[in-house]
């Protein structure tokens, strides 16, 4: 019998996350379509969503909103914040042996992705209710979408 490596909280947190992501991230795409200078965009779309991207856009980030708060409330609860906690002795591990190192370096993309996903919604949400609608805030947008991509 193979041994599980992680709990089915988490695999299914995962998994959502990642077809919310991608239902946020083609409807985005389709919306940025319209954006000036992002015409090159338009090479995509045979697989671009055609209608209602504005709805399954802000379908997408209510469960990307949702989610991030259950995956925190879930750590908690169920005491595994040590797996992601960046303390002195798994950043010493970027020194250490190669299982330590990359554990560590892991652990700082993990943190990555959080701090792009925190962006992504903060200027979305800033963006739909009118908080800081310009233009810095649809760049932070933008350039959070990609770096999520790059994770």
């Amino acid at each position: 019998m193979r041994l599980r490596k992680t709990d089915y909280g988490t695999i299914i947190l995962h998994w959502v996350l990642v077809a919310a992501i991608g239902v946020a991230l083609f409807s985005g795409l389709r919306i940025a379509t319209e954006m000036p200078n992002q015409g090159w965009l338009n090479l995509f779309d045979a697989v671009l969503p055609d209608s209602s991207v504005w709805v399954s856009h802000m379908q997408a980030a209510i469960v990307l909103v949702s989610v991030s708060l259950a995956y925190t409330v879930y750590l908690i609860r169920s005491g595994l914040t040590r797996r992601v906690a960046l303390d002195k002795s798994r950043l010493r591990g970027l020194l250490g042996r190669r299982q330590a190192r990359l554990g560590a370096i892991s652990l700082i993309l993990t943190w990555g992705f959080f701090a792009a996903m925190l962006v992504l919604i903060g200027s979305g949400g800033a963006l739909y209710f009118g908080i800081w609608a310009g233009h810095t805030a649809v760049m932070m947008h933008w350039y959070a979408t990609w770096l999520l991509l790059a994770f």
